[in-house]
């Protein structure tokens, strides 16, 4: 994952609809409530659901699942599995369909790996031989479905379907591809600049979606035929997007950086906080509904959350188990909440509330 490769870099310098009123939206200075030692919020350590996995990469990368009852984690080396809530886990090594060994990137989402036989990153050093695997059984095999080759490419990093046919694969040098029925074919629809990093892709419907690069923000409103420049950013890096429940588009990044649009990204309004949290770097963040949402990430290999109750106007932070490591991901499960990071770390919020 480019943001991985990012974050080792930068460690010593930092210790994937109810209308809001515009002046919730566009706050400029956001009010933080510091909880440092007071976990008010109840996260958890359930690392020991990982049970006799003893095995497991120290990175959890990613988290999804289907329901309330089947979930998958997905580490540099292997798939874990759930079938009860993230009460325990197994271990599936794909190696019988898929060799994740020597360096390949892979990305599980909605029941797809995509894989990258290549570490080179972005420079013209190889073609990439990208490979997309979905599952039909909980993630127990995996079937090749297709391949895209040809292009110099570091990594795919996202898939996003709005259907069962309809369904795009972002390559982390700036290539977007997409397919029309089910990922049998895939069509090259966007390439980037050389030197242009992609980290993130989401869709709100067929025809509207939006990309974030290193400093840009890209969006289409025509089913990815033409990508324009939504936001340019300067200093700062953007790893995630996100659509809440109430419309709005939100991207985080590193610094403290929050942005967001209540108009498809015509307008951009920053989420400025306190200078005591501009070491920050957000990974991913999470709406619920139109007010409760989670930003995670960390400083250094240590984990922080911040929350916030009003939509974005103010945002708390949480206290957390000692020694959690960096939040990669963070995902719902019923009325829970689960985040995932470095050094096995998993989190648990037993409330959205």
């Amino acid at each position: 994952m480019l943001f991985e490769k990012i974050l080792h870099s930068k460690e010593r310098k930092v210790p994937r609809r109810n209308r809001l009123g515009s002046s919730l939206l566009f706050a400029c200075v956001v009010m933080v409530v510091s909880a440092h030692g007071q976990p008010r919020a109840g996260w958890q350590d359930v690392a020991a659901s990982l049970g006799s996995t003893h095995h497991v990469a120290t990175d959890l990368k990613q988290i999804l699942f289907a329901g309330t009852r089947d979930g998958w984690i997905l580490t540099p080396r292997e798939i874990l599995l759930t079938g009860d809530s993230g009460a325990s886990w197994k271990s599936y090594a794909p190696a019988s369909s898929i060799s994740i060994a020597g360096g390949f990137r892979i990305t599980l989402k909605d029941g797809w790996i995509a894989a990258t036989e290549n570490e080179s990153g972005c420079k013209n050093s190889g073609m990439v031989h990208g490979s997309l695997y979905r599952t039909f059984d909980g993630g127990k095999t995996w079937i090749l479905l297709s391949r895209l080759r040809g292009f110099d490419l570091s990594s795919f990093v996202n898939i996003h379907f709005v259907s069962k046919e309809i369904g795009w694969a972002m390559a982390g040098c700036g290539a977007v591809f997409r397919t029309d029925d089910g990922g049998l074919t895939w069509q090259l629809q966007h390439l980037a600049p050389e030197g242009e990093y992609f980290r993130d892709l989401v869709f709100a419907d067929r025809d509207r979606g939006w990309i974030v690069g290193d400093k840009v923000v890209l969006s289409t409103s025509n089913s990815g035929l033409i990508w324009r420049t939504s936001y340019e950013g300067i200093g700062n890096l953007l790893f995630d997007i996100e659509i809440s429940p109430d419309g709005r588009v939100w991207v985080a990044g590193n610094n403290g950086f929050l942005i967001v649009t209540n108009d498809s990204g015509t307008k951009w309004q920053r989420t400025v906080l306190p200078d005591r949290f501009k070491e920050l770097w957000f990974s991913r963040i999470l709406f619920v509904d139109a007010f409760n949402g989670w930003v995670i990430g960390g400083r250094g290999r240590s984990a922080d959350v911040l929350r916030t109750k009003d939509g974005g106007i103010t945002w708390e932070d949480e206290g957390l188990p000692a020694g959690s490591g960096f939040l990669f991901d963070l995902t719902v499960v019923g009325p829970s909440l689960i985040a995932v990071g470095r050094d096995k770390t998993i989190l648990k919020r037993a409330s959205k509330e």
